[in-house]
């Protein structure tokens, strides 16, 4: 009896395996990537966070990326590293958004 259920196990086995072996996709698309908002006005010590991320295969996978900020004019505005921008006096400036 015992030799009758090593086999029908090792078939099972090797019937799912590939069909788990099919359900890893690799995707060779371009990297597409969105940083919002583009125009924001604040207040003097106010602060936002800049909404940044990059994805692949028509925006079916999210892809990790390191992301860089920095202000133009940091007597306007500060940005963190980890894209929190607070205003620091009147005026107009811009917030550099790169992928490292």
């Amino acid at each position: 009896m015992r030799l009758i259920r090593l086999p029908a196990v090792f078939t099972l086995v090797l019937m799912v395996l590939p069909h788990l072996s099919g359900c890893v996709h690799r995707c060779t698309e371009e990297l597409s990537w969105h940083i919002s908002p583009s125009e924001k006005t604040i207040s003097i010590d106010e602060s936002f966070k800049i909404n940044a991320d990059a994805e692949s295969c028509g925006g079916k996978e999210k892809v990790h990326v390191d992301w860089f900020f920095k202000s133009e004019n940091t007597d306007i505005a500060v940005v963190d590293s980890e894209g929190s921008v607070t205003g620091k006096s009147t005026g107009n400036t811009r917030i550099a958004v790169s992928i490292g």
